[in-house]
């Protein structure tokens, strides 16, 4: 009994940080790297914008197979100044004056880089 109490135990600590981890806003400067697990989001608070990473989406077409689509890219909800936008970012995107660079997508993760467009 003792075994299986530890072992829901174990279960719950881990499921409770996994959402943690996921719901947790991070901080973020504008022109420094950062990265965001699906459904968590930066702030750069000075500029007063925030990043949402929806979904990352890592589908390269296998060798050898004939795929419909195949690609990588980065959902992201993108907020500033009480406005909010929906954009799928692959290498580059821009939104409210800001350029988003995305790098290092992989299932689950995406890195991005914020610089403001002059």
């Amino acid at each position: 009994m003792k075994k299986i109490l530890m072992i829901l135990l174990i279960i719950i600590l881990v499921v409770l940080a996994a959402y943690a981890v996921t719901h947790l806003h991070i901080r973020a400067s504008l022109n420094e790297r950062f990265c965001l697990w699906e459904k968590q989001s930066a702030i750069i608070k000075s500029e007063g914008l925030k990043i949402t990473l929806i979904n990352a989406i890592y589908s390269p077409c296998p060798k050898n197979a004939m795929c419909f689509w195949s690609g990588v890219g980065a959902d992201l909800n993108i907020s500033y100044a009480g406005n909010s936008t929906r954009i799928l970012g692959t290498v580059s995107t821009d939104a409210f004056g800001y350029k988003i660079l995305v790098s290092d997508i992989s299932s689950f993760r995406s890195c991005f880089i914020v610089n403001k467009m002059e």
